[in-house]
């Protein structure tokens, strides 16, 4: 007799927990909500940074057999990949390049490999762990004579 109520109470949980007006995921929204929740999801597009003419900096290069190569220049995807051509997407190459081709521009541009910058301006490749040289001022300089004694002794 004791296993009747414990059987009823087990039987009318489940009922009592799914009358309950909780959010249990997508799957019980409605098509509205879902799509809402779609565009919440989504983070909105930021807008692109300047993109400085002198300079080009390879971010990333995503190169895919039989599909579309994605390319990420000065931390923004280029509009029209149709205009790049990568280079490297065999796999007997080892490091991908970029080949850019700036217009109006007889001489070809060097190949960009991914961390790399390149100066439009001079034609010069740099490396992400290349620092750029700054010209830098002497921290301490001395007002008079005596001070700088006092700072050349060890």
């Amino acid at each position: 007799m004791r296993i009747a109520p414990c059987l009823l109470a087990t039987l009318l949980l489940p009922a009592s927990v799914h009358s309950a007006d909780t959010a249990l995921g997508r799957l019980f929204f409605s098509p509205q909500e879902r799509a809402e929740l779609e565009a919440l999801r989504e983070p909105a597009a930021p807008a692109s940074p300047a993109v400085s003419e002198q300079a080009v900096h390879l971010k990333g290069l995503l190169l895919r057999q039989g599909q579309l190569t994605t390319v990420w220049l000065n931390d923004a995807k280029p509009a029209q990949p149709a205009q790049l051509n990568a280079r490297g997407s065999t796999p007997a190459q080892r490091s991908p390049q970029l080949q850019l081709r700036q217009p109006g521009l007889g001489a070809a541009l060097p190949p960009l490999k991914v961390g790399q910058t390149l100066d439009l301006a001079t034609g010069q490749l740099s490396e992400a762990y290349q620092s750029p040289r700054v010209q830098s001022k002497p921290i301490l300089t001395p007002a008079n004579p005596a001070a700088k004694r006092t700072l050349e002794r060890p």
